[in-house]
C-alpha cells in the first residue's frame, strides 16, 4: 500500500503518525474519514499493531459505518476492529458493567420522547389522568434522578403512585438520558 499516492502531504502526515494517540479535527469533505481508514489499514499492514487494539471513534452511525466498510474493503477483510459512536462505545461499557449499578446486561435507554410514550401508555393502563400528574413533569424527574435536582424529584415524587415510577424503572429497566443530565 503506497500511502503517498493516496493521500495528500498533510493526510499522510496523520495517517502515519506513531508518537501516540491521534486526534484529527476537519471540517466537512476535507477527508477525515479516509485518513482514518487508511491509518487503521497502516496500523495492521505496517506496523503490526493488532486489530482488536484499535478504537476509532466518530460521531455518527453512517461514518462509522462508513469506516468500517472502506477498512473492510482496504484490508480484504474484517478484523476485528473497533470502529464505533462515541454513545454505542458508551453503551457497550455500560452494558458490560450493568450489574455494578444494580441493572441487567438488557436494559432499555429511553430518550425524553420514547419515556412520554411509555408514560402515557402507562396512564392508559393504570387509568390515571394526565391533568393531575403533568407528562412533562414527570420525564423532567426521570432526569432529576440523576442530578443535583434530585431534591426535586423526591418533593414531586410523592405525589404520584410509586408503583408507576417502580413499574418504569423495575418493570422496563430504564436507564433515562435526558435534558437534566
Amino acid at each position: 500500500m503506497e500511502l503517498s499516492q493516496l493521500l495528500n502531504p498533510k493526510q499522510l502526515e496523520a495517517a502515519t503518525y506513531l508518537d501516540g494517540h491521534l486526534r484529527i479535527i476537519a471540517g466537512a469533505g476535507s477527508g477525515k474519514t479516509r485518513v482514518i481508514t487508511y491509518r487503521i489499514a497502516y496500523l495492521i499492514e505496517e506496523v503490526g499493531v493488532n486489530p482488536h487494539n484499535i478504537l476509532a471513534i466518530t460521531f455518527t452511525n453512517k461514518a462509522a459505518n462508513e469506516m468500517k466498510t472502506r477498512v473492510e474493503s482496504i484490508l480484504g477483510t474484517s478484523l476485528g476492529t473497533t470502529i464505533c459512536t462515541i454513545h454505542s462505545l458508551c453503551v457497550r461499557v455500560l452494558r458490560q458493567h450493568s450489574t455494578a449499578i444494580g441493572y441487567p446486561h438488557n436494559f432499555i435507554i429511553m430518550d425524553e420522547e420514547d419515556q412520554k410514550s411509555l408514560i402515557k401508555k402507562l396512564y392508559k393502563e393504570k387509568e390515571i389522568e394526565d391533568k393531575n400528574y403533568k407528562i412533562n413533569k414527570i420525564t423532567d424527574c426521570f432526569g432529576s434522578l440523576f442530578s443535583v435536582e434530585y431534591n426535586s424529584f423526591l418533593a414531586y415524587s410523592r405525589k404520584i403512585k410509586v408503583s408507576l415510577y417502580n413499574h418504569i424503572f423495575r418493570d422496563f429497566k430504564v436507564i433515562s438520558f435526558s435534558k437534566n443530565i
